[in-house]
């Protein structure tokens, strides 16, 4: 029977995970925040340009 591997420190593991998942979905909601507000009359984007640059960039940042 195979055995897995127990990280040596599993609340250090989980915390790190809970903090980089915080931090990356603080920057993804401050970019939109950002294009939304400020970037999209200076650029010309409409509501629709504006929800495809957001979710390009969701979706691309997940890859």
């Amino acid at each position: 029977m195979e055995s897995t591997a127990t990280p040596a420190r599993p609340r250090r593991t989980a915390l790190l995970a809970g903090m980089a998942s915080f931090l990356d979905s603080s920057a993804l909601v401050s970019a939109g925040i950002v294009v939304g507000t400020l970037y999209a009359e200076p650029m010309g984007l409409s509501d629709a340009h504006i929800g495809l640059v957001l979710g390009s960039q969701t979706s691309g940042h997940r890859c």
